[in-house]
């Protein structure tokens, strides 16, 4: 079983991917964990895929073949919703089967200015906490977003914002949106709002909105001690962690492979090595260590005997046999 995930913040996006890939040949199933279900489409624009493996490679494929510099997030969807129904009849004309693909894309447009609802605030206005060992947790996005909310009530006089009012914040705006394929059917394009999360598993689409711990463990970083790389380490063990709440709650215990993280930035997506906890033998101590390295400029896997393989691209599947990512 497979599984993706966007997570809709106002200064981050992020997404994630397990690298299971099933093989079906002859009635059997193989398993292999090292495949990248991660494609980028320049800088600004980033996806994470699930479903069957050569629709999705075709599909990214023609994307990525297109020839248009795709660079901002908030002209490529309507370019996408144009041609992706052209390029499904090209990957039907070469011979292709109805088959089921659900993507998630984010990415930034640094053109124009990013704009919350009032509304959706909502419980994701927190107050600075105290994590483990009594470290405080500094929200730096909040201080972002109640310096926009200032400015808005300035704007209006110092008069109360009402309900499902729109304010800018000092940052380039963004979006996160899935993308459901299952032939015959159209495709269907489904928005997540900020403080919003969707994810793809059990071939269902889900969305929901962010909890209060969520946006806290995404948006913080320690003053003390996180800074950095450091600080991106911490929110890929959050993000890990909160995938599997997710596993638990939905009860998706199939998911196999590794977890892939994918922090995104309006200067370039950021691919932090995805990190687990895992006790050392010989100490008897919990460790944080990497599934993911990177040997001869590529990212590779290490599984648990230390062994390291490079990943299989999806951008690179062909119609090799059935398989399901």
């Amino acid at each position: 079983m497979s599984l993706i995930l966007g997570v809709h913040l106002p200064n981050r996006l992020f997404l994630a991917a397990d690298t299971r890939l099933t093989v079906i040949k002859d009635g059997e199933k193989t398993y292999r964990d090292n495949f990248w279900k991660v494609a980028d489409f320049g800088p600004q624009i980033t996806c994470v895929v699930a479903g069957d493996a050569y629709l999705a490679g075709f599909i990214l494929r023609k994307i990525a073949g297109s020839g248009i510099k795709h660079d901002n997030i908030n002209q490529f969807r309507p370019w996408l919703e144009a041609n992706l129904p052209t390029f499904i009849d090209a990957y039907l004309g070469e011979g292709g089967t109805y088959k089921k693909v659900a993507m998630i894309f984010g990415g930034y447009d640094r053109t124009a200015k990013k704009k919350l609802n009032s509304s959706a605030l909502g419980d994701a206005m927190s107050k600075p906490f105290v994590g483990k060992e009594g470290v405080v947790m500094d929200v730096a996005t909040n201080r972002m977003v109640i310096d926009g909310l200032m400015r808005e009530f300035a704007r209006r006089g110092m008069e109360q914002i009402p309900k499902d009012a729109e304010f800018e914040i000092d940052y380039p705006d963004s979006s996160v949106f899935a993308v459901e394929i299952e032939l015959p059917n159209a495709p269907a394009f489904r928005t997540i709002p900020c403080y919003g999360v969707v994810l793809y598993a059990q071939k269902n689409l889900r969305e929901e909105h962010a909890t209060m711990d969520m946006v806290q463990k995404l948006e913080t970083q320690t003053d003390t001690r996180q800074k950095g790389e450091d600080a991106v380490v911490m929110w890929s063990l959050n993000l890990v962690a909160m995938i599997d709440e997710m596993i638990s709650k939905y009860s998706l215990d199939g998911v196999g492979g590794h977890k892939l993280t994918v922090l995104l930035t309006p200067e370039g997506n950021v691919i932090p090595m995805t990190t687990v906890k895992k006790m050392n033998k010989e100490t008897g101590k919990i460790a944080t260590v990497s599934d993911i390295c990177v040997q001869d400029d590529a990212f590779c896997v290490r599984d648990d005997n230390g062994t390291v393989s490079p990943f299989e691209q999806v951008m690179n599947y062909g119609l090799q046999a059935d398989a399901e990512i």
